[in-house]
C-alpha cells in the first residue's frame, strides 16, 4: 500500500462522524461513573449513619453523653492550633474505640479528617470528654 491510500483510509475512520460517536461514548461512560461513584458515597454515607445511630443508643443505654459536632470542630481547631474558619472538615464520624480489640471496654470516638494551609489531618478525640486521642498530619 501507498502512503497516499493509507493516509485515506485512516482519514476515512477518523472522520467527524467518528469522533462525534467518541465523544458521545465517552460522555456516557462518564456521567455512568460518576452515577456509580454518587451511589457508592451516599451507601457509605448511610452506613456510617446507621453505625453512629447504633453508637449513640449504646451511650444512651450507658448513661454517656457523647459531645456533638459543633463541639468537635471547635476541639479539633484547637488541637491544630488555628481557627475554625480556617479549616476544611471532610468528614466527622462517630465511631466505637479500638475495632481489633474486641475485649476492651466500649469507647466511643470521633474521628475527623479536615486539611488546612495544605496539609491534611487525621484526628480522633474521645466522644465523651472530648480529650484529643492522636494527630496525624
Amino acid at each position: 500500500m501507498e502512503f497516499k491510500e493509507i493516509t485515506s483510509k485512516v482519514n476515512k475512520f477518523w472522520s467527524k462522524k467518528m469522533f462525534k460517536r467518541l465523544g458521545a461514548a465517552m460522555l456516557v461512560g462518564t456521567m455512568i461513573a460518576g452515577g456509580a461513584c454518587y451511589a457508592h458515597e451516599q451507601r457509605d454515607h448511610a452506613k456510617a449513619e446507621a453505625r453512629a445511630a447504633i453508637i449513640r443508643q449504646q451511650a444512651a443505654e450507658k448513661n454517656m453523653v457523647l459531645i456533638d459536632e459543633a463541639r468537635v470542630k471547635t476541639l479539633a481547631a484547637k488541637a491544630i492550633g488555628l481557627d475554625e474558619s480556617k479549616i476544611t472538615f471532610h468528614s466527622i464520624k462517630l465511631k466505637c474505640g479500638d475495632k481489633h480489640d474486641q475485649t476492651a471496654d466500649f469507647k466511643p470516638i470521633y474521628k475527623v479528617k479536615c486539611h488546612a494551609n495544605g496539609i491534611k489531618y487525621g484526628l480522633r478525640l474521645d466522644a465523651v470528654t472530648g480529650d484529643l486521642i492522636n494527630v496525624d498530619c
